[in-house]
């Protein structure tokens, strides 16, 4: 995996697999307006965060567009309910 620290907030396409930038920015708010550019791609946020601000963080999250916020370790096991960029992962065609 290649990591990559940027001190510019502002998000681009990576050139996928295996690859994340890492942005330090002042607050939520910050890190979303960097990320505009990337909204409507994100399907999952893994989330770290204290009890308390989790459900604040999480509805900011989904009015960006996040359409699945859970817990850091857990992005790759959705619910096998879970539609994925709308579409079912079981299904009748």
């Amino acid at each position: 995996m290649e990591v990559v620290y940027e001190a510019d907030p502002h998000f681009s396409k990576s050139c996928l697999h295996r690859f994340i930038y890492v942005k330090a920015v002042a607050n939520l708010s910050e890190a979303l307006h960097g990320a505009d550019a990337m909204r409507g791609k994100v399907s999952t946020v893994g989330l770290a965060a204290d009890e308390e601000e989790v459900k604040d963080i999480a509805k900011a999250l989904a009015r960006w567009g996040a359409t699945r916020v859970c817990p850091l370790g857990q992005m790759q096991n959705p619910p096998l309910t879970w539609r994925h960029d709308g579409r079912p992962a079981l299904g009748i065609w």
